[in-house]
């Protein structure tokens, strides 16, 4: 009988240093497992990071060319612009195409450094049709330009015409 109590009693501290152990165990594996979902997920953010980054890059040396293209449009000179307004006019058929004025024009908000605009006043004179060709033009210069206003006014056989644009220039 003592025996038997004895092998009772031992068999209670295996099966509870066995269920110890049970519980170590699946203690030990959950902690590992949420390291391991941890390290995963910072292994996956560092890699869509890397993947941003090489997009990024490659999107910079793609547009290379183009900022450079664009940059060529910005970079002339004001007596360049006025030669472009007088050869658009004169190739729209006006008679007479003269600069009244180029005056500096202050830009507002948030405008690149060394961006400046002039706005030129141009007197044209000929057919109605060519002075609404040339204001026609005016809107599509090849430089960056934006036609602000434009007046018309019949003078016997022929029409005069008072434009004013502003071209955008680098400094």
């Amino acid at each position: 009988m003592a025996n038997s109590r004895l092998i009772a009693w031992l068999s209670l501290v295996v099966s509870l240093i066995l269920w110890g152990a049970f519980v170590f165990l699946v203690w030990s594996l959950y902690d590992e497992r949420i390291m391991y979902l941890e390290a995963a997920s910072v292994a996956q953010e560092s890699e869509l990071r890397g993947q941003s980054v090489a997009r990024l890059r490659a999107s910079v040396q793609d547009t290379e060319v183009e900022r450079a293209a664009l940059n060529s449009l910005l970079d002339v000179s004001i007596l360049r612009a006025v030669e472009i307004i007088e050869t658009t006019g004169r190739q729209a058929g006006a008679t007479e195409v003269a600069i009244g004025e180029a005056t500096p024009m202050p830009l507002s908000g948030n405008v690149p450094a060394g961006l400046t605009s002039v706005s030129a006043v141009v007197n044209l004179q000929g057919s109605f049709a060519s002075i609404v060709r040339a204001i026609s033009l005016y809107e599509t210069l090849t430089v960056p330009s934006r036609l602000e206003q434009f007046e018309m006014e019949k003078l016997g056989n022929s029409w005069r015409a008072t434009v004013r644009v502003r071209v955008y220039l680098t400094q």
